[in-house]
């Protein structure tokens, strides 16, 4: 067990390398592949979190803007941050950057906040949750049209108290209705419930 661990280390190193060079050539579904392997079954939050950058990437890819920036924050203010690093990646810069410029910087800004406030063990989850996995786990309650709504909303980068004046609601009927289709999806955050629509094709 001793000579098992450092080999471990050394393929999920060696996967998430791979997951880089396959987002740089185009094979997104193998870099997502790589990054989930690298990821899987990973307890130390210093190395979730060198994954991290590669799910922005691949969500920006796939058009998740918010999403993208959200990890972001999550990625350089956690704690267990490897920051350093992730100011010297060029290919993370010119995403910020993108990213920035596609969201606008007010938008781009508030998800970064927003993903400052995430809990990393769910976000984890979430990512390494296959399409297949998830296809296989149709709701079981379906969602109301309110919670559509607001998760609309939500998936659109407003705030619980934008959602409530758009919606001519109290803020904390929004709360109510976002606990409740989070448990209805099987998630905890917000992000993670616009994410899981995504992939169940609830959201567009």
């Amino acid at each position: 067990s001793i000579l098992v661990k450092p080999n471990l280390m050394r393929q999920r190193s060696a996967a998430r390398m791979m997951a880089i060079a396959e987002y740089g050539l185009g094979n997104f579904d193998k870099a997502l592949e790589q990054a989930r392997w690298a990821m899987a079954e990973e307890r130390s939050q210093g190395i979730q979190l060198w994954n991290m950058p590669i799910f922005a990437l691949l969500m920006a890819h796939d058009g998740d803007l918010q999403g993208a920036a959200q990890l972001l924050g999550l990625s350089f203010t956690h704690p267990a941050s490897p920051i350093g690093w992730f100011e010297k990646w060029p290919m993370l810069n010119k995403l910020r950057t993108e990213l920035a410029e596609q969201l606008g910087a007010e938008a781009y800004a508030d998800a970064w906040q927003r993903g400052t406030e995430l809990e990393l063990a769910s976000v984890v989850e979430n990512l390494l949750l296959s399409t297949d996995d998830q296809a296989r786990q149709p709701l079981a309650e379906p969602l109301t049209d309110r919670e559509l709504e607001v998760l609309r909303l939500v998936a659109d980068g407003l705030s619980n108290h934008e959602i409530a004046e758009a919606l001519t609601v109290v803020e904390g009927t929004v709360k109510t209705h976002i606990y409740n289709l989070c448990q209805k999806l099987g998630v905890t955050h917000r992000t993670s419930a616009v994410a899981r629509a995504r992939t169940l094709h609830i959201l567009r």
